[in-house]
This record gives structure tokens, sequence and C-alpha cells, in this order.
């Protein structure tokens, strides 16, 4: 039902008659207030009840947003907690490595000892074959059965298909089409951290596994070629850590304690196959510039 109430626009009073405002010509103002009539069995609600509802409801909507926030913060309290003094890492990636390098360089040439010229060469042996198989063809073989794995890719949207006509579909980036366009671009995407850990991590040994191949086929009788390879598996080595640190948010999803469940096999393989090569890097490096000096000494 509808009430009207009349008052004056000058005084703002109920229209009773010969107020200051009709004295003065102003107009009238009507006011119409429709209220509703409900039945008798209608009761007040819990409110408490209606509270608990609307929280939940806000909860669900803003999950993604917070789900976002705690995992931001617990990568930055990671890379806090990484932050050491660097004589630490210069000790074992520096110090540790050229004083083992030059241990085994010692026995592999020692004359007194003919225990220790057998160990050590076996070691520097055990060490090459831990390269090409951990850091060389391991890659490349995870990195082919992940690419076989994968879903096929979200058809592209018809606002991008324009651009994608015109060959302009670079001119995006990709972050850009995550937000603006919801597709991610698979030649681009990082969504997939082990994916992109993978791809990193083979790119930067690739070469010496095309040389791995080429000398499966025509091993060498020179010195200095063997020199060149030794001299490679050292630098691709360090390419290799170099690679896999390059992004540090994808290795810290890759290595990070509160994994999201549940994993699927690649994420357990690579992890463990990542921790064990950089636990085993100032031996590797120690090894191949072992290799170096003992050649380079022939």
């Amino acid at each position: 039902k509808v009430s009207e109430t009349i008052t004056c626009s000058y005084c703002s009073n109920l229209n009773r008659g010969g107020c200051l405002g009709q004295k003065k010509g102003q107009r009238l103002v009507t006011t119409r207030l429709a209220t509703q009539t409900v039945g008798a069995d209608w009761q007040v609600g819990n409110v408490y009840d209606d509270l608990d509802n609307l929280e939940r409801a806000i909860a669900i909507a803003d999950a993604d947003i917070y789900k976002e926030q705690l995992d931001t913060k617990e990568e930055l309290d990671a890379f806090a907690e990484q932050r050491r003094p660097l004589v630490k890492d210069l000790f074992r990636f520096v110090v540790l490595p050229l004083a083992l390098a030059s241990i085994l360089t010692f026995l592999t040439n020692s004359k007194t000892c003919k225990g220790a010229r057998l160990l050590a060469p076996l070691m520097i042996r055990l060490f090459d074959i831990e390269f090409w198989s951990n850091v060389v063809a391991l890659p490349v073989i995870m990195l082919r059965s992940k690419q076989k794995s994968l879903p096929p890719p979200d058809p592209l949207p018809e606002k991008l298909q324009k651009w994608a006509d015109l060959d302009m579909l670079h001119m995006f980036s990709a972050t850009e089409l995550s937000s603006e366009y919801d597709w991610d671009d698979p030649k681009s995407s990082c969504k997939d951290h082990v994916l992109c850990l993978l791809e990193q991590w083979k790119s930067s040994v690739l070469g010496i596994a095309m040389m791995g191949v080429l000398l499966s086929f025509l091993p060498p009788t020179s010195s200095a070629f063997w020199l060149a390879v030794a001299i490679s598996q050292f630098f691709n080595r360090l390419g290799a850590i170099a690679s896999l640190h390059q992004y540090p948010s994808l290795l810290f999803q890759l290595q990070r304690r509160k994994q999201p469940r549940p994993m699927d096999r690649f994420q357990v393989n690579l992890s463990s196959r990542v921790n064990m090569m950089l636990s085993m890097a100032p031996f590797g490096i120690a090894a191949s510039l072992a290799k170096i000096m003992v050649i380079v000494g022939n």
C-alpha cells in the first residue's frame, strides 16, 4: 500500500496551510512512500546464522585471492631464509672443488701409491657417467615424456583470432594474454613449473648432448679433443646448475615444503633428481677440474 505525505519545498513542514513557503509562492512536494504488507506468519530470522552464511559466501568468493596471498607470503619467506653469507657458498662451490681436484690430480699422478692411482681415475670416471646420465640425458628424456603427457592446449579465443590471422599474436605479453583474455600461450606460458624447468635444463646441455652422440660413433684419438670435451663438461655442469636457478620462483615451486596434493610423478622425480644433482655438484665440479688438470699435465 502507498501513503502520500505533502510537504512544503521551502520550509519542509507538513502542509497545514498558511506556512511561510505558501506565502512566498513555493510549490508543494508530494512524497509517496510504498510499504509492504507481510503475512502474520513471517518471523525475523537468526541474525547470527545470516552472518555466518554471509561470511562463508565471502570466503568462497575470495578463496583464490587468499590462496595467492598465502603462496606469495610462503615464497617470500623461503627467499628470506636463503639469505646467508657469501663465504659459505664460496667455500662449497669454489674452495672445496679446487681442493678435491688437486687431491685427485695428485693421486692420479702418484708413483708411490698404486691403490690411489687406480682409485682416483675410477672416481673421475664415475662422475663422468653421472654427468652424461644425470645432467645431460635425464632432462632430455624427462622433457620428452612430459610433453607427451600434456593435455591439448586451450583453443584460441575469438578476440585473439584476428590477431593470429595477421601473425601479430607475438605483440601480446604472456601476462596480458592470461589476465585480459584468460588464455595461455603454450609456447611461452610458465604455469607448469616442471615443464619450464626441464626446458631450461635441456637448453643448457643440448649442445654437449649432441657432442656425446657424435663421440659414441666417432671416438677421437687426439688429446686436444678430449681436453675440449672435458672443458665442455665443466662449463655445461655449471650451466645446468645456473639454468635451474635462473628463475627462483620456479625452483621454489619445485622444492617448496607445502606441496599441493596430489603430486604427479614428474614433480616427485624431478624434485629428487634436482636435489641429487645440486648436492653432488661440488664433487662433480672437482672431478671435471681434475680431468682437465690430468689431460693438461700429460
